[in-house]
């Protein structure tokens, strides 16, 4: 390889790891900011009593990802994006 060749591989690798470092660091939004949850009330045994609306008159209970079947994460991530995992968020 020639001597400009590795230069070339030097200046693209630094690159590559400048941009990793500034994706890990730049803040990220929050997700969840403006958005009303639903009201469940259960009594002392877990059972549901009752579901309030949320702000906006839908029903929308926030659920854990741990609580989530991996066969449903696996089959939303099929519909939605089936290459989720081989880019970093934005695959054009």
């Amino acid at each position: 390889m020639s001597r400009r060749w590795r230069g070339a591989a030097l200046v693209a690798a630094c690159l590559g790891v400048a941009l990793g470092l500034a994706w890990l660091l730049v803040p990220k939004p929050d997700l969840y900011a403006g958005v009303s949850f639903s009201t469940l009330i259960v009594d002392r045994h877990g059972e549901p009593l009752r579901l309030r609306t949320a702000g906006d008159g839908r029903y929308r209970l926030f659920t854990p990802l741990d609580d989530i079947t991996p066969t449903a994460r696996r089959a939303t991530l099929l519909y939605e994006d089936r290459r989720f995992h081989r880019h970093l968020g934005v695959d054009p």
